[in-house]
């Protein structure tokens, strides 16, 4: 039997399935902590768009990762692998398990798989291909990313141009595909792993976001993007292109009328949950549950847990 054994519960699924609830309830059942694999809810004064737990809503739960980076610093997968890592060798030292609870696959990957070290991008590169993004836009970038990097490119969120440009640096840098940097082999982690997949039936999941949508504007993401914009950051950030706010900001530059502005917010997190659904149903060792399943869910990991000593 194996002794001292660390585990990582981790909650995956599409935007608004219920994987924060879900955390909360899992961290109170094994009395712990749980970390954020969320790439937009790492930012500062982003809260409503990026439908950040409440302080009030985290029932004195511990949750790390949230809101570590102002909105205008640079922040990638390599280095949330590396603070992820050190985060749980501090937490383990308290507990033996703890609960990882996001959408963002490749954040997940990152933590569970590793990544191999990505090459050095020059600032020559890394100047073309911003002017790339800013003479050709980003249908150019992406038409290179699907020549050259298919998986990337069938994986990628085409909404988030930071993204498609780190891919597209390291391309160039490297003449290596950014997918073959994924570590390919298992690596050894101190922890096992247990992968908690949520679904629901798409239609019900389409109601939830665009229920979701609407509550966040009468919480008052107008005003939220209102306020990043006069604290002086620049619109075309790749913290500013997440899905809300870069709608957000055509509508106050009066591109978008208030109901164009609800249905393509609606859309664009639709089809990012779509995307993720894709992501994260390759992954055969995700064991998939509805989100009210939680007795289920804790009696699978428990026998889990089990299995594993």
């Amino acid at each position: 039997m194996k002794e001292n054994i660390n585990y990582l519960i981790c909650i995956v699924g599409a935007t608004g399935v219920g994987k924060s609830a879900l955390a909360i309830e899992l961290a109170k059942y094994f009395k712990t902590a749980v970390v954020s694999s969320d790439s937009r809810q790492i930012y500062r004064e982003m809260d409503i768009g990026t439908n950040k737990i409440l302080p009030s809503e985290m029932a004195n739960i511990p949750h790390y990762l949230l809101d570590i980076v102002n909105p205008n610093e640079d922040y990638d997968v390599a280095q949330f692998e590396k603070d992820a890592l050190n985060l749980l060798e501090k937490l383990y030292k308290e507990t033996n398990v703890v609960i990882l609870a996001g959408g963002t696959g490749f954040y997940i990957d990152a933590i569970i798989k590793g990544m191999n070290s990505l090459p050095i991008v020059s600032k020559e590169i890394r100047k073309l291909v911003q002017d790339d993004l800013n003479i050709k836009g980003i249908e150019y970038l992406l038409s290179e990313l699907k020549e050259k990097d298919f998986i990337c490119w069938e994986q990628i969120d085409r909404k988030n141009p930071r993204r498609i440009t780190r891919a597209i640096e390291v391309l160039r840098s490297s003449a290596l595909p950014f997918s073959s940097f994924k570590n390919k082999d298992s690596i050894n982690r101190d922890f096992e792993v247990i992968l908690i997949g949520l679904e629901l039936e798409t239609s019900l999941l389409n109601t939830k976001i665009n229920e979701r949508v609407i509550k966040m504007l009468k919480m008052g993401l107008i005003n939220e993007v209102k306020a990043l914009l006069s604290k002086g950051y620049d619109a075309n950030l790749n913290a500013m292109q997440t899905i809300g706010y870069k709608e957000t900001i055509a509508f106050l530059n009066n591109e978008l009328t208030e109901n164009e502005l609800i249905t393509q917010i609606q859309n664009h997190t639709r089809q990012y949950a779509k995307r993720q659904r894709t992501w994260f149903k390759k992954d055969t060792s995700i064991k998939w549950f509805h989100p009210a399943e939680a007795n289920l869910i804790i009696q699978h990991i428990e026998s889990q847990i089990k299995t594993l000593r």
